[in-house]
């Protein structure tokens, strides 16, 4: 009853075999201002389009014979005999046993970065800022500059061979 009453007059517009959605989405659009008085007869309309649909679809659905598909296939359900673990790196590299001349994960070298270097105070541990010009040492504040500068050479030797750093001193 409602589609013919919908597809007359104002409602021309809606196509015959628009869905539910789709119609529901076109009077909104396209009568936005007078929105408050079609949403009970659109509500209507779709309840009784989808109580229709739930009807028609309880009939068996026949599905289409497609040539990609083996109709005489099965799947078979098989269940493992033991849980499959997750292993390591060194497990993986262990049981492959590779020849030198494959390339691993361990084997790739990255190129240097782009970015500079972060510097961290050899004191504390803290970023540092500043670098003193004299031991060429890392230091975050001002208490740790009196530290470095009250520092004995061979201590401050000893911080620049952890750090990897040319010796200045020696």
């Amino acid at each position: 009853k409602y589609p013919r009453q919908l597809n007359k007059g104002k409602f021309s517009f809606l196509p015959e075999c628009a869905s539910s959605f789709q119609l529901f989405s076109l009077v909104f659009w396209k009568l936005a201002s007078r929105k408050s008085l079609w949403i009970p007869l659109l509500s209507d309309w779709i309840m009784d389009e989808n109580m229709q649909s739930s009807v028609t679809s309880e009939r068996p659905v026949d599905e289409p014979n497609y040539l990609f598909k083996d109709p005489v296939f099965k799947l078979e359900n098989k269940t493992r005999v033991g849980k499959r673990g997750w292993k390591n790196l060194k497990m993986i590299l262990m049981s492959e046993r590779s020849p030198t001349a494959t390339v691993t994960y361990n084997t790739i070298n990255a190129p240097p970065s782009l970015y500079p270097s972060k510097h961290y105070s050899d004191i504390s541990g803290l970023p540092a800022k500043y670098t003193d010009p004299q031991t060429k040492l890392y230091y975050s504040g001002t208490e740790e500059f009196h530290t470095v500068r009250s520092l004995p050479s061979d201590i401050i030797s000893g911080y620049l061979a952890i750090r990897r750093a040319n010796n200045p001193l020696g």
